[in-house]
């Protein structure tokens, strides 16, 4: 027997501050969470390493620090679950058990696209991590200047993906989230915090809205949803329902709410 969550909780969902630990044992996160989902400041820690930082709507999304089990650190901006934007990539040496490299620059889904990389200062804590440099000097005529033009290209290419997302708060009134909460959980009938594809016309036709089947694809490519197996959390359904058109629910007209 093992407790799965412990903390707030607000209409059957985490909500507010807790920790859940997931089926086998061996991750839990700790921190916010928002209807279910993880949203605000957490740690997540799991064999694949330790996360410290923001999240939105389920994804490591803003200024988060990740540990790894090889030693190497990172620090930085996050968008939608990967590396995006400023950060810093430190290289950890298992033999000389000190930090000994590491990369400045922009990241572009993941990957580090432009940047330079250093030689870390000797480590007083770790004698062994001293030691004659290792990388060879730049020759790049004027480093400076091409540096922080090509990092000013790939900040205007994607200012679009970096752009902040709105907190749902912001997105509808009082009365439209409480119609949108409402209509999710009649849904949800099972309490799962999550809704499938095919479930998904039932939650929109609850707030008397009717996207095509076109429409619905839109909303997955929004979301970044593969149409295969998709499930929304009650945080995408609310966002699939702003970018699809305005929530407009006369509850007056609902006396069964």
């Amino acid at each position: 027997m093992r407790k799965r969550y412990t903390g707030d909780w607000q209409g059957d969902l985490p909500h507010g501050q807790g920790t859940y630990v997931y089926r086998d044992g061996g991750a839990t996160y700790t921190g916010s969470w928002q209807k279910g989902v993880r949203h605000g400041k957490g740690a997540h820690r799991s064999e694949a390493g330790v996360y410290e930082g923001e999240w939105f709507n389920n994804r490591r999304h803003g200024f988060g620090v990740l540990d790894l089990p090889n030693g190497d650190h990172f620090e930085g901006t996050w968008v939608e679950d990967e590396r995006e934007g400023e950060g810093v990539y430190f290289y950890y040496d298992a033999e000389k058990k000190a930090h000994t490299r590491r990369y400045d620059g922009e990241w572009v889904s993941g990957t580090p696209r432009c940047g330079f990389y250093s030689e870390m200062p000797p480590d007083a804590l770790a004698p062994s991590g001293v030691g004659e440099p290792g990388l060879p000097p730049c020759e790049l005529a004027d480093a400076d200047r091409t540096l922080a033009e090509r990092i000013g290209q790939i900040r205007e290419s994607r200012a679009r993906v970096r752009a902040e997302p709105a907190a749902l708060e912001t997105l509808f009134t009082p009365e439209e989230m409480n119609a949108l909460s409402v209509a999710f959980e009649r849904v949800d009938t099972s309490g799962r915090g999550e809704i499938s594809l095919e479930e998904l016309p039932l939650a929109f036709a609850e707030v008397a809205m009717e996207p095509s089947g076109e429409e619905v694809l839109r909303a997955l490519a929004h979301l970044g949803k593969q149409e295969e197996a998709a499930t929304f959390s009650f945080a995408e359904f609310a966002q699939a329902a702003d970018f699809l058109s305005p929530v407009e629910v006369e509850l007056e007209d609902r006396g069964d709410w």
